[in-house]
């Protein structure tokens, strides 16, 4: 999809309702979908647990590589999504800090 493509998406689906998360993040799903055609090399995503940010995490990544993004959402159809699934697309590496141990 070409830079064009992804940024008459983002303009059409900045108004549509976020997929699943919490209220409180749609502000950020809103300013995500209208950066998408300027995407980084990576994001470290970070915050307190319960936010719903897990959940933001998996509909920015889903989104990103999907072929086929539908209203700026994955469409569980294609081969990027099948791959992402199955814990397999060659792009996404997803980092998990270690909780804290006290002894």
């Amino acid at each position: 999809m070409n830079q064009v493509d992804r940024s008459s998406m983002a303009q059409e689906s900045s108004q549509a309702n976020s997929p699943g998360l919490v209220p409180w993040l749609n502000p950020h799903w809103s300013q995500w979908l209208q950066l998408s055609d300027r995407l980084g090399h990576a994001y470290l995503l970070s915050g307190p647990k319960g936010i719903g940010l897990e959940q933001f995490v998996e509909a920015v990544v889903s989104s990103t590589l999907c072929v086929q993004p539908l209203n700026g959402q994955a469409c569980g159809h294609c081969q990027g999504c099948h791959l992402l699934k199955g814990q397999q697309h060659p792009d996404f590496y997803h980092l998990k800090r270690l909780e804290d141990k006290k002894t």
